[in-house]
């Protein structure tokens, strides 16, 4: 799968999600969600994304702490 057929398809299943969420019934939401997690992941894996590429929020993460940490340890400044 081309990189641009990927997208494409990640983009419409979210847009028909979010659709849907809208607009079908209520209950159906705890089965179709988690389908189009699995749609989502099905696709990362055929467009030949590794792990780590299918998992933008891990690494975001890791930043995250990494500047808290940084900014927690940082000396105090003095104002003019």
């Amino acid at each position: 799968m081309t990189t641009a057929v990927a997208i494409a398809v990640v983009l419409l299943v979210l847009a028909v999600t979010n659709v849907w969420v809208h607009l079908g019934p209520t209950g159906v939401h705890l089965v179709t969600g988690p389908l189009a997690a699995l749609l989502l992941l099905l696709v990362g894996r055929m467009a030949a994304l590794t792990w780590p590429q299918r998992d933008p929020v891990r690494e975001s993460v890791l930043v995250l702490q990494y500047l808290l940490s940084w900014s927690a340890h940082r000396p105090e400044t003095t104002p003019l």
